[in-house]
């Protein structure tokens, strides 16, 4: 399954933020320990730089996906560098809904599953509040099913 399409609008609000404050960073430092011209240099960089990430918001949305199998979560994300996280249902120790400020003006929100691996911890951002609660509640019975089982 795919992220929410809702969820393009607050991921590029945040990487339009992100990308501003930082270009705004290094230009005043860049501007400040070295000529003018080095700073315009640095600005038309960080301008460039901040456009091509704030175009590239889409094509990750795009990339993300997860599916629910039997025995485990499997979570596909990543545009030049592909991750493929694979959760067991019966490792999961806990499942956590996250839904920050730009999430709940979009009615979205994100699953967390924490698991004892410390690589193995994996999020689902992007969902639906529905959705997501829904398969809150559905990984939780699954990992409870599962952990019976051993």
């Amino acid at each position: 399954m795919s992220l929410s399409p809702n969820y393009l609008r607050p991921r590029t609000i945040g990487a339009v933020i992100r990308w501003t404050l930082l270009c705004a960073i290094v230009v005043g430092t860049v501007w400040s320990l070295l000529d003018w011209i080095w700073g315009l240099a640095a600005l038309a960089a960080g301008a460039a730089l901040a456009i091509w990430r704030v175009l590239r918001v889409r094509e990750w949305v795009r990339t993300f996906r997860y599916a629910e199998r039997a025995d485990d979560l499997l979570i596909s994300q990543g545009l030049f560098l592909r991750k493929l996280v694979c959760v067991p249902y019966g490792r999961m120790q806990v499942v956590k809904v996250d839904s920050g400020p730009l999430d709940r003006r979009f009615k979205l929100a994100g699953v967390s599953l924490v698991t004892a691996a410390s690589d193995s911890n994996a999020e689902i951002p992007g969902l639906d509040a529905e959705v997501a609660a829904a398969l809150r509640d559905r990984l939780i019975a699954a990992g409870e099913s599962k952990a019976i089982e051993l």
